[in-house]
Parts: structure tokens; C-alpha cells; sequence
């Protein structure tokens, strides 16, 4: 098993200060190795809206892949930006999938930014290497387990938020920071087993608005952090995935779900909701890993939006209506997939969500954390 993770919104110690925040998230860390998503398992047919007049109800608000990444790098896209990704996207989704199926599908498309590694392009953030930190904040950390491994850094001024259809802030830094075992404890294993409901503090977002001084920082003492890798932002197009909730919610001319509309469909050997992926995968092969900003996660297991809502309504099942307008409420902040050095689980990525209006409010720290591999 990989370590599955689940994220909490306590307050952390010590409080923010001096004009920073700090999102606190909680982990379900297992023996090494990823669970199966917490995620109630779909039904056939949860309930759904049509789409002969537009998207309308939980879908206007929420607008397996087979790869090895362990060892990749992030490779600069020959054509980037919004119009060459979903052109292709498009053309795929249209020649692979039945006419109505395709048409729904890409009705609900949504932008988002890949983080790819510095080509020529300007910079928006950085993986790994040292984060720059408000004087006098403490490194994060984990209370009696040790510090948080800095992930990455992002500007959010120079982000090409324009193509988003989240409320990023205009300007200021997010830094994200997790507990993956690097640093060396006093213990046979780091992956502890913490699935009790106080379960500690092991994953964390900062925003730092912009003007508050800042320094570069070193890890702590026995912390290795990873080789900085510099980003730059390209805009994208991105599709729901493999149970995420507007495939049940969504229906087609003859009043099929999306996900009832498919069910017995294959695209390369991939059947059911996974055609989805396939396709998804058929356009982005080759320009793995991704890190993004935005959009619709492209998971390992099942959508991460769909996976928050049930840690956080904790029973409610899928088809319950409850369930499909908590899911409706969480978008993707960011979400980084293994990488050189960076290795989720078994070559998996991490990923924090938020809710819309608490992002458009500043409240980081209602953020949630989930991890996922194959």
C-alpha cells in the first residue's frame, strides 16, 4: 500500500502573524504504500442534469492513467497555451468518444495551468530548493513527528491567472509543504500510522501577501531538500475524470449519465469512465509529470474533488444529494505530481483543494489535502 492522506483545517500553533497564513492539513499516512480512495463508491445512476439547455445546477458550479514518472522531468510543451491543448483535446474527445458523449464531455471543460520546467519562459515558481519565508515565521513542522520537506513555491502575480476561472489572489506567494519521510526520525519507519481523527499536522499551505519581507531559508538539520527545478506557467484545458461527480450528474440526449453513456465503451483497452483518462492521457503523453494550478484534477485513483467531499461529509453516501453539492464547492488549488527526487507513495501526486469562495475570501486555511498513486 502506498500512504493514502486525508487533510483537517485546524488552526495551527503558533498562530499566523505579521501578515502571513498558514493552511494546516491532516494526514491518514498508512505503511508505506497508497490505499484505495476514501471516495463512497458511485452508483450506476447517482442523479443528474441534462444538457439540452446548457449545464445547469451542481454542473454549472463545478464547471488511470498507465505512466511512469519516477524518474521523469518536467519538458517544455512545443505548443503551448490554451488553443493547441484544447484543440487536440477536442479533436480526441470527438473522434474517440460517441458524438453526444463527446459533446457533453467537452462542455464542461475548464482552464487550468501546467507548471512545466523553465524553457525560455519567465518563471512563476520553483519545485524544491530553499522557500523564502516572513522573518520570524517558523519553519513548518509537524509537532513531534519533525519539519515539513518544502514542495514548491508560486507566484501568484506571476501566474497567467487570466486563464483561470478560480479566484487566485492578484498578487503574493503559495508555498506548500508536506511531511514525506525525509526527514530521518528516531523510528524504523517514518510512515506512521495516524488515522485516528486527531491525527496531527503533516501537510500545510502558506500564503504570504506581497510586501510582507520575506528571506530564503535553509532546511533544518536533517531535512534534505529536493534540487530546485524553476516553473513556468502554461495555460491549458483540462476534462472530469474517472468518478468525479459531474459524470454522474450530467446526462446526454436520451437520458444516459455521462458515466451510464459509456459503460461498456473502450478506448485502447480502456473501458468504462476511464476513457475519460485515455483520452486525457493521449493528449498530455510525453509531457508527464504534471503539476498544476486549477482546473480538474487528473488523478491517480479517483477524482480529488470527489475524494475531499466525502472526507468531509464522512458517510454520506454517493447519491445522496448532499454529496454532489459538497463536491461542487472544491476546486483544485494546485496539485504536483512525482518527480526526479519527488516520489509520491509509488510515483503518485499530492493535491490541495479548497473551496471556492474560501479561496476568493483569502481563508488558506480551509484548504484540504489528499495524496494519490497507482
Amino acid at each position: 500500500m502506498i500512504p493514502s492522506t486525508r487533510s483537517g483545517d485546524r488552526p495551527t500553533s503558533p498562530p499566523p502573524s505579521a501578515g502571513w497564513a498558514i493552511s494546516v492539513t491532516r494526514l491518514d499516512l498508512e505503511q508505506r504504500g497508497c490505499s484505495p480512495p476514501r471516495t463512497p463508491e458511485p452508483p450506476v445512476h447517482a442523479g443528474r442534469v441534462g444538457l439540452s439547455n446548457g449545464v445547469s445546477s451542481v454542473a454549472d458550479r463545478l464547471g488511470e492513467r498507465s505512466r511512469g514518472v519516477a524518474g521523469g522531468r518536467a519538458v517544455a510543451w512545443q505548443d503551448a497555451g490554451v488553443p493547441g491543448h484544447e484543440d487536440r483535446l477536442v479533436e480526441l474527445a470527438r473522434g474517440q468518444l460517441p458524438d453526444a458523449v463527446a459533446e457533453a464531455w467537452i462542455a464542461l471543460f475548464r482552464p487550468a495551468v501546467r507548471l512545466i520546467a523553465v524553457g525560455s519562459g519567465v518563471a512563476v515558481g520553483h519545485l524544491g530548493g530553499n522557500p523564502s519565508l516572513p522573518v520570524g515565521m517558523p519553519w513548518p513542522v509537524w509537532p513531534d513527528v519533525g519539519p515539513l520537506t518544502h514542495v514548491a513555491s508560486l507566484d501568484c502575480g506571476s501566474l497567467p491567472r487570466e486563464a483561470l476561472d478560480i479566484p487566485l489572489p492578484a498578487a503574493g506567494r503559495l508555498l506548500f509543504f508536506y511531511f514525506d519521510g525525509r526527514y530521518q526520525l528516531d523510528h524504523d519507519d517514518p510512515w506512521l500510522d495516524m488515522a485516528e481523527p486527531d491525527q496531527p499536522e503533516g501537510a500545510q499551505v502558506v500564503f504570504i501577501p506581497d510586501g510582507v519581507a520575506v528571506r530564503e531559508r535553509s532546511a533544518p538539520p536533517g531535512l534534505r531538500p529536493y534540487p530546485r527545478v524553476d516553473l513556468a506557467g502554461v495555460p491549458m484545458m483540462t476534462g472530469p475524470q474517472r468518478e468525479h461527480i459531474l459524470l454522474d450528474q450530467v446526462s446526454v440526449p436520451g437520458g444516459l449519465s455521462l458515466a451510464e453513456a459509456v459503460d461498456g465503451l473502450s478506448v485502447n483497452g480502456y473501458a468504462g469512465t476511464d476513457v475519460f483518462c485515455e483520452v486525457v492521457y493521449q493528449v498530455d503523453e510525453g509531457r508527464w509529470p504534471n503539476h498544476q494550478v486549477g482546473g480538474f484534477s487528473d488523478p491517480w485513483q479517483g477524482a480529488a474533488e470527489s475524494e475531499i467531499a466525502g472526507l468531509v461529509l464522512d458517510g454520506v453516501p454517493w447519491g445522496d444529494p448532499r454529496f454532489a453539492e459538497e463536491a461542487a464547492r472544491w476546486v483544485l488549488l494546485a496539485q504536483f505530481d512525482s518527480d526526479g527526487e519527488m516520489l509520491w507513495g509509488d510515483a503518485g501526486a499530492l493535491y490541495w483543494l479548497i473551496r471556492r469562495d474560501d479561496l476568493a475570501a483569502g481563508r488558506f486555511d480551509r484548504a484540504r489535502f489528499t495524496m494519490q498513486c497507482g
